[in-house]
């Protein structure tokens, strides 16, 4: 899931570029029409930061989950250890 969420952060990064880049382009030269040829591009990224934002929900559950998972086991071997020590 890492690895596709990397995936996805860089296009992110790019589709973000090249718009702000044809943003640019169109302000310096409007007849050329830049924004209106990156359409595909823009899909991308809003697709991309969609896909972005409903896995973040999931990897953060999945770590939280993990981490209570850790803490209620040391808790429990550190409980026990206690026990142990005190019947001794």
């Amino acid at each position: 899931m890492n690895r596709v969420r990397g995936f996805l952060l860089h296009i992110c990064v790019v589709c973000s570029l090249v718009c702000v880049t044809a943003k640019i382009l169109d302000w310096y030269n409007p007849y050329m029409d830049f924004t209106g040829h990156i359409w595909g591009i823009q899909m991308a990224l809003y697709l991309s930061a969609i896909i972005l934002g409903v896995t973040r929900k999931y990897v953060s559950s999945k770590q939280e989950m993990k981490q209570e998972a850790r803490i209620s086991h040391t808790g429990r071997n550190h409980t026990h250890h206690n026990m142990r020590r005190s019947t001794r």
